[in-house]
């Protein structure tokens, strides 16, 4: 269309509609004689209130489109009967909890002027309005939309505004449902004319480009929105009819557009255009019955979940209630029959729960104030009440109680019982008027003790009428009015099969009922089982660390039969293993059997707890197919079978969960939950009994560090610049906090309610778990004393972890000791180190640390680089237990403090006891070998019978059966027991990471071979021909950065030293060209970071260089002769092999030369003491690789330079100079053995002055200008 013609339609246009708009797209043809655009048919803008209620349970808020009204859009004429959303669903029944609203904002496309309003801002103003309506923000309705055409668009953006906006948070998780009345989600392809009409004639409009197909903000919504509409119920309705166009008739949205494509979306077409599908002649047209009728759908979902929620919450509450009181047989129902002032009281009694001081903590005269006096009789209706107190003598501080309710409202009565004792007189006479006594007689209760009777005699050996008369008579004269010597007599009663033995057990049994409970404990001795059962029930009554429920004493007891079997098993094998032979049937039958019933208790301890008989007809089946129980009774079974058992043999693992392309970062394990961080920023939340998905929670970043408190109740994560806190029942962000450095360990602190995390800045910080405020931030570095022994730190800690009760903080940093400081008091406790008095830069890396929490033992257990774990004195510091050769890159203590598991770099896993007198000495128990990926975390669950690791891209929940074992209280089990293996045994070398560094490097003196240490403490072997890697020749501790390196030729030796002082000599074999690990030499630990290797030619012995000293050693690890330093008044001295004589060693400083023996280390008389040609230089050491540009530059190097034709040695020797001129200074080696003169250094032909550029002197070979 060319500019002519589209002024032309524009002119025309504008004469048909000057007295008219229209909502649509486009305007229509024709407009109805009764459609006045005046503004009270338009409607208002903003948030209009069209019909309210008394009780409102839902909000209905409808939202015009494009040209339209908050009325005019729901309107079929200007007439107020056909304003349906305000007219008929007021009227109608179905809608009596529903309150109604219209919004109105001004989206007319055919005012003559510009506008930049977008959709957007539309959006805005909708979410304005609602927050600020006091109906809606003070109430807890959900909320339901309903759009036409562009509104549909205008309440997906508020919703998505709504669910980004955190201020927002509460009104979005109150938007229930959205209906879209033929809303363009795509946009539609008339947009561009009608804004090419806009442009000449009206102006443009932002908001109308925004519609056209496929626009930027059409696509920013959509990729929006579906990440958000996964909870909310969508109705999407579309026109059928063409709508009049002034040029054509055409659909203006069509199905494609109007339909999001969800798949929960309810799609409906509407027999109309796109005007009329909002607006109807009578309620009983079919497109309005089908949206109302829509509408009653969603009323009913969600009075549906009200209840159910309503439901679920007076479950909680009566939860709760039972935890604060400790009493739990009321029924439910009882709590359900609440009247208003029972309920106000029930909320004010959970209100209190949240204080500040828990209700638990209260004494009996803040209860009585708080809870009676304060709440109770407050809200209480002032109606009779009657309370009963029994046993009054029984409680411990009567006369308290007695004194807080001399004073009760009047409508109280409360009937007291108590035995009578001279004390319980005495008080209940000092409330005088007030209290009425009456003594019980035996009398008053004969009547009630004999319709008890009455009520067993059936279960009871009597033949006839006279003899149940008889029998209640003796058990009337002898009960002496006392319920519980009855009962206890009918129970002995029921066992018996004549009247002869009820008559003879009558006469036997005393009255009195002291007498009584002795002859049944008696009674105990004579049954072995029963007093076995007693015994453990009082131990675990007398030693449990909580109070156990009857169902958990049950449990146990259930359970008991299985494990003790187990261990009289294994106690029998042992006393019989003598006399059996190794390879004996019966031996193996044995073990097979204990080993089954020890697995059965840990696999289906749940099962059996339910149902014992399980054991019998369920269980059988499900055990692997070798195991002895699945071989005995599997055939048997009838019923069900069980097919695709892949299992052969027991399994440690209880489940595993694979993230596929993402790698697992952090773990929580809690009494109900499991938590795991990935890579891609989501946490995953498991119950933890099903592994199931409760939440999936995002985070945004990759989580370093994650904890669950005690009760479960939240969830803490952090990353590198944040902390974020979550509600695990609802997934709801708590908290959140900005961090200025990393968190490298957090615990909750359930004295104080607070969140406290120990950062990489080397402070604390504590939040309030209440307020969401940070409270407390402590420097602990600044609490080291100056003065002290102890070595300050200056840099960021490697690890830090915080004890479970957020008392002690351990701090690690390299190449010092570890720092324990305590978090309460502010104050450093000490250092803990292996070794007293370690030159700083000497220890090992910490790879991991653990807490025990049990304060009995009040241990932290270290696991170094080298492979050891070291077992410390949390108040002393001091050593008190080292076991070697463990290397553990993951440690954690059960909640118990009786076991300690360690993860290695391979995946295996080993399980320690503490034991010893104090608690302190470990044994290792268990092990399970995983030969997979190293382990990154391991956390125990709180009945400290479960713990899971992370490896790689996978979590594993382990119940090994000898944690399952000793929680039945069977002890320590004193042998190693092999656990199952998981995986294929990997290869014995291991191959280095490929992202670590090469540190050092030497070669073999053919050049055929390159020798490399790395940073992670591995030693490769190339082909430097080549160079391709061959392979991992050995390794030292894990991230123990390999300083220096040298190879003997003479004997085929590769040393390697680390930065803990720990070298290890190992001799290489070579077939056909690959280096292949033989066997160990020597193993030698020194007290200082070594920085230089220098061995024997001979091959028999290694002089060990490191700051101060060299020290000359044996292979076998024997020192020899006496240290010698390396720091003098005339410099650092250089040490290098004698380029004569191999029997000796040399070493040269500023001014002197000096010659020792390999034989003894001691020096040899010298032949020099002159200086060297008066040079005023320092000499430091060659090294296979220096840096690009030397830090010092007064520093030179030497190195000695053989050619091996002419057989005529060298020393060459590079001087720099402060003007940057380098100069390179040769000696004839033989002169350094005449004593008549000092050696005179040789000039260098240096025509192009190149030693100003040499800042290194790698190798040499024979020069032309020294022939």
């Amino acid at each position: 269309m060319d500019r002519v013609s589209l002024n032309f339609v524009a002119v025309h246009l504008k004469e048909k509609l000057s007295k008219a708009s229209s909502e649509d797209v486009y305007p229509q043809k024709k407009i109805l004689a009764d459609d006045s655009l005046d503004d009270s048919f338009k409607g208002t803008l903003g948030l209009n209130l069209l019909r309210d209620v008394t009780e409102p349970v839902i909000e209905f808020i409808f939202v015009h489109g494009l040209g339209g009204g908050s009325r005019k859009t729901w309107s079929k004429s200007s007439n107020q009967y056909h304003y349906w959303p305000k007219e008929w669903l007021s009227q109608d029944p179905e809608f009596g909890c529903v309150r109604v609203w219209s919004f109105g904002y001004k989206a007319d496309w055919n005012e003559r002027k510009e506008t930049v309003l977008e959709i957007h801002d539309f959006a805005l103003a909708l979410l304005g309005e609602i927050r600020n309506a006091p109906n809606i923000r003070r109430s807890k309705t959900k909320i339901v939309f309903i759009a036409h055409s562009m509104g549909g668009l205008v309440i997906k953006q508020a919703y998505i505004l709504a669910r980004e906006d955190p201020a927002l948070k509460e009104l979005a998780s109150r938007i229930h449902t959205l209906y879209f009345l033929a809303t363009p989600h795509r946009g539609s392809d008339l947009t561009k004319t009608l804004m090419n009409i806009l442009k000449v004639s009206y102006g443009q409009k932002a908001f109308v480009s925004e519609l056209e197909r496929n626009s930027g903000f059409i696509n920013s919504t959509n990729d929006s929105f579906r990440h958000y509409a996964e909870n909310l119920q969508l109705w999407s309705f579309y026109e059928t009819f063409p709508s009049q166009m002034v040029l054509t008739n055409a659909v203006i949205v069509d199905k494609s557009s109007a339909t999001l494509g969800y798949a929960r979306e309810h799609i409906s077409p509407l027999n109309a255009d796109h005007r009329g599908v909002c607006k109807f002649d009578l309620p009983r047209d079919p497109n309005y019955k089908t949206l109302r009728n829509a509408f009653i759908t969603t009323i009913d979902i969600i009075l549906s979940e009200i209840s159910q929620v309503a439901s679920e919450t007076t479950k909680l509450q009566h939860d709760k209630l039972v935890e604060l009181t400790g009493i739990s047989e009321a029924p439910i129902n009882d709590l359900l029959a609440f009247d208003d002032s029972d309920e106000a009281i029930l909320r004010k009694v959970l209100e209190m729960e949240q204080e500040t001081v828990p209700c638990v903590q209260w004494d009996e005269r803040t209860i009585w104030h708080k809870l009676f006096l304060g709440c109770i009789f407050k809200l209480s209706k002032p109606l009779p009440q009657f309370w009963v107190v029994d046993a009054l003598d029984e409680c411990q501080k009567f006369s308290n109680f007695l004194t807080l309710i001399a004073k009760v409202p009047s409508y109280l009565r409360i009937f007291l019982t108590s035995r009578s004792t001279p004390e319980s007189q005495q008080w209940l006479a000092s409330l005088g008027s007030l209290v009425e006594p009456y003594q019980v007689q035996s009398e008053d209760l004969l009547g009630d003790l004999g319709t008890f009777i009455d009520s067993k005699t059936s279960r009871l050996p009597v033949s006839d009428g006279n003899g149940q008369l008889k029998l209640k008579e003796n058990l009337l004269n002898k009960s002496s009015g006392s319920f519980l010597w009855v009962s206890l007599i009918i129970q002995e009663l029921e066992q018996t099969y004549s009247e002869e033995d009820a008559e003879e057990i009558l006469n036997e049994i005393p009255e009195d009922m002291n007498r009584l409970y002795a002859r049944m404990l008696e009674g105990l001795l004579s049954n072995d089982r029963a007093m076995r059962l007693t015994h453990c029930l009082f131990s675990w009554t007398l030693l449990t660390r909580r109070a156990l429920t009857l169902s958990e004493m049950q449990c146990r007891a259930k359970l008991y039969h299985v494990t003790r079997t187990a261990k009289n098993l294994q106690l029998y094998l042992q006393r019989r293993l003598k006399n059996m032979s190794p390879l004996s049937a019966g031996k193996d039958l044995l073990e097979s059997w204990i080993k089954d019933l020890i697995k059965i208790s840990a696999k289906f301890r749940a099962n059996l707890s339910l149902s014992p008989s399980s054991i019998y007809n369920l269980i059988p089946s499900l055990c692997p197919l070798d195991s002895m129980i699945s071989k005995k009774y599997s055939p048997r079974q009838r019923g069900y079978l069980v097919m695709g058992l892949k299992e052969k043999s027991w399994d440690d693992c209880l489940a595993r969960i694979d993230y596929q392309k993402d790698q697992s970062c952090a773990v929580a394990l809690g009494d109900r939950y499991l938590a795991v961080a990935i890579s891609n920023g989501e946490i995953l939340l498991y119950y933890r009994d099903s592994i199931q998905v409760k939440h999936t929670l995002t985070f945004g970043e990759r989580a370093k560090t994650l904890v669950l408190s005690n009760d479960c109740v939240y969830m803490a994560a952090s990353g590198l610049r944040k902390a974020n806190i979550w509600d695990t029942d609802s997934g709801n962000q708590v908290w959140g906090f900005d961090l200025a450095h990393s968190a490298l360990s957090m615990v909750f602190d359930t004295e104080y309610d607070s969140l406290v995390a120990a950062t990489q800045g080397g402070y604390t910080l504590c939040w309030d778990l209440h307020e969401g405020l940070e409270t407390e931030q402590w420097e602990w570095s600044e609490n080291i004393d100056a003065d002290s022994d102890i070595p300050t730190a200056n840099r960021s800690p490697g690890k830090v972890l915080l004890s479970p009760n957020a008392n002690t903080l351990a701090a690690c940093y390299r190449g010092l000791p570890i720092y324990l400081f305590d978090v309460k008091t502010k104050m450093c406790i000490g250092c803990c180190q292996r070794k007293a008095a370690l030159a700083r830069g000497s220890h090992y890396v910490v790879d991991a640390l653990a807490f025990n929490p049990n304060v009995e033992i009040d241990v932290l257990v270290a696991s170094y680089g080298d492979g050891e774990l070291a077992v410390y004195d949390k108040v002393s510091t001091n050593l008190r237990h080292r076991i070697p050769n463990v290397f553990a890159q993951a440690i954690a203590c059960s909640p118990d403090g009786s076991t300690l598991v360690t993860g290695s770099s391979r995946g295996s896993i080993r399980i320690f006891e503490f034991g010893g007198t104090e608690g302190d000495k470990l044994s290792l128990v268990y092990r399970v070998d995983a030969h997979e990926e190293a382990i990154r975390s391991i956390a125990f669950s709180s009945d400290s019978l479960h713990f899971a690791d992370i490896r790689g891209s996978h979590c594993h929940i382990w119940e090994p059966a000898i944690l399952v074992q000793n929680d039945a209280g069977e002890g320590s089990q004193s042998e190693v027991s092999q656990g199952s293996t998981v995986v294929q045994e990997s290869n014995d070398i291991e191959e280095g990471s490929p992202e670590a560094s090469i540190t050092v490097i030497c070669s073999d003196d053919t050049g055929n071979h390159t020798f490399c240490g790395k940073l992670d403490g591995s030693v490769i072997i190339f082909e430097t021909h080549n160079a391709t890697q061959q392979g991992v020749l050995y390794r030292h501790a894990l991230n123990v950065r390999v300083t220096s390196i040298a190879y003997n030729e003479h004997r085929s030796l590769l040393m390697t030293a680390d930065e803990s002082g720990r070298v290890l000599i190992n001799k290489i074999s070579f077939s056909k060209g690959v280096g292949e690990f033989a066997s160990p030499v020597g193993d030698i630990s020194t007290e200082e970071s070594i920085q230089n290797l220098l061995p024997d030619p001979i091959g028999n012995g290694l002089l060990v260089s490191s700051r101060g000293f060299a020290n000359l050693w044996t292979l076998q690890g024997e020192p020899k002769g006496t240290p010698i330093r390396l720091s003098g008044e005339d410099g650092d001295k250089i040490i290098s092999l004698h380029p004569t004589r191999t029997q000796n060693f040399v070493m040269l400083d500023r001014k002197n030369f000096y010659v020792y023996s390999w034989a003894d280390g001691l020096e040899e008389q010298p032949v020099i003491y002159d200086t060297l040609g008066g040079l005023s230089l320092t000499v430091t050491p060659p090294t296979p690789l220096m840096p690009s540009a030397p830090e010092n530059r007064e520093l030179s190097s030497i190195t000695m330079i053989t050619t091996p034709q002419p057989p005529i040695h060298y020393i060459a020797h590079l001087l720099p100079s402060l003007s940057g001129t380098n100069r390179l200074l040769v000696w004839p080696a033989e002169s350094l053995s005449a004593p008549a003169s000092s050696p005179i250094p040789q000039p260098l032909p240096d025509p192009d002055h190149l030693g100003s550029k040499i800042r290194q002197i790698i190798t040499g070979w024979e020069p032309k200008f020294f022939s």
